[in-house]
């Protein structure tokens, strides 16, 4: 094992220690090792280097100034650690990381080859780090977070506990996840993004810049978000559903799978879209619409009280769709049957205002 003095008194040749068995070392000024501490060739010690016990460094390794170590760190061979870094107990870096300055990093922490993480960064404790994994400036992640291969990271972004990224993600900059978080594959995040505890998306979901998302929202997979985007708690969103620019959807909102939304659309609160509905900019419900699907393919949207209602581009009373809806089909080109069938669903709505009036199921007086 390995000790400040058999170092120092080991030959100097060309500005290194050569151990007895030809490894070389650099030694900075007021290092200082602990008990059973086991160094490799090419190992460079700035100064006031702090390493505890049972610390085991690999080959080619560069520790800047006022670095500490605590118990049974491991690193790989072909590490760089920047200045004032500072590492727990039983931390393993594997070969080729590097680390900025100012890192800390808590106990039981485990990085895999490859992994580059910037300066200020912050790691709690009982953490993974897959292969290749970038990490910029001023991070800060909790305990028990897990992150995939190849995942990237970008600058100022705080992450909770027990946050779970899958592999080859890309976060922004300003990006803060809480706690539970878990991310598939393939995740794409832009800057700015907020997702609160409990967040769940699924593989190949990408968001824009400037998104929040309420606590315990759940996104399936290929779900894309454009910039603005507001998800109130509780929200359930389908496979392969594209959201535009500053929508907004309320708490416990229910989306379909193969949705398409606008811009500047609105649902608010226990709104509930079926499969393959698409809305257009700038539309706002505050109720669940009605849909039937005929044999020709169609979304009826109806509002609280009933009396409106919307198909397609129109949108009229109810009392207009009683007298229209054979002239309006029959003006279309729906065949007879469709016809029928679509004069029956306004008798449904009227049915259905009828009920809304007799038992004021809307809650209003």
């Amino acid at each position: 094992m390995d000790t400040v003095k058999e170092i120092m008194d080991a030959p100097v040749v060309d500005g290194w220690h050569v151990l007895p068995d030809g490894r070389r070392i650099i030694l900075g000024n007021y290092v200082k090792l602990g008990d059973d501490v086991t160094l490799g060739d090419d190992v460079t010690l700035g100064d006031g280097v702090t390493i505890g016990d049972g610390v085991i460094i690999g080959s080619r390794v560069n520790l800047s100034d006022g670095i500490t170590f605590s118990y049974g760190v491991k690193l790989g061979d072909d590490v760089i650690l920047g200045k004032y870094a500072k590492l727990g107990d039983d931390v393993i870096l594997s070969s080729n990381v590097s680390l900025g300055d100012g890192v800390t990093i808590g106990n039981y922490v485990s990085i895999a080859d490859y992994v580059t993480l910037g300066d200020s960064v912050i790691l709690g404790d009982y953490m993974n780090l897959g292969y290749g994994v970038k990490i910029g400036n001023h991070v800060e992640l909790g305990d028990y977070a897990e992150l995939g291969n190849g995942v990237i990271l970008g600058n100022y972004m705080k992450l909770g506990d027990g946050v779970i990224i899958g592999n080859y993600v890309k976060l922004g900059e300003g990006v803060k996840l809480g706690d539970d978080v878990k991310l598939g594959n393939g995740v794409i995040i832009g800057s700015n993004v907020n997702l609160s505890d409990g967040v769940s998306l699924g593989d190949g979901v990408t968001l824009g810049d400037d998104i929040t998302l309420g606590n315990y929202a759940k996104l399936d997979n290929y779900v894309t978000l454009g910039n603005g985007v507001s998800l109130g708690n509780g929200v359930t969103i389908g496979n392969y559903v594209r959201l535009g620019d500053d929508v907004i959807l309320g708490n416990d909102v229910v989306l379909g799978s193969n949705v398409v939304l606008g811009s500047n659309v609105n649902l608010s609160d226990g709104v509930k879209l079926g499969d393959s509905i698409t809305l257009g900019n700038g539309v706002s419900l505050s109720f669940t619409p009605c849909q039937i699907i005929g044999e020709r393919s169609g979304m009826w949207q109806v509002d609280a009280d009933g009396q409106i209602i919307r198909f397609g581009c129109i949108e009229k009373p109810l009392a207009w769709w009683v007298e229209n809806v054979r002239y309006i089909t029959k003006h279309e080109g729906y065949t007879l049957q469709q016809q029928d069938q679509y004069a029956a669903y306004v008798q449904l709505f009227v049915t259905l205002a009828e009920i809304h009036k007799k038992y004021n199921v809307d809650g209003q007086s």
